[in-house]
């Protein structure tokens, strides 16, 4: 699957009823659904010494899958494309990559 696919696919499903053009809601749940993702891994050190079981990593990987589908409405509401922002931070990781290694 790529990231336009994705993204059109979730523009049909959104289900929210917010103001159109409003970039507020989807931030805060996306933030919200990142907040879920680290209080589980808060607990997997805390509880578990930072061992992860099955039931422990189905619930990261579902709150992974609400914070790609709420990056996907993120996108949607600026009109940008997935792929795009994606390819972006692909450059950005590139850049970093080359002065990490650069010994000038």
């Amino acid at each position: 699957m790529n990231f336009s696919r994705y993204q059109i696919k979730v523009a049909k499903v959104a289900n929210y009823s917010v103001m159109d053009n409003d970039l507020t809601y989807p931030v805060l749940t996306l933030v919200g659904c990142a907040g879920n993702a680290a209080s589980i891994t808060a607990k997997i050190m805390r509880d578990y010494f930072g061992i992860i079981s099955l039931t422990t990593k189905a619930e990261l990987v579902k709150e992974l899958g609400l914070i790609l589908r709420w990056v996907a409405i993120c996108c949607n509401e600026l009109k940008v494309n997935m792929d795009d922002v994606a390819a972006g931070s692909l450059k950005i990781l590139d850049g970093k990559q080359f002065r990490e290694y650069d010994d000038s």
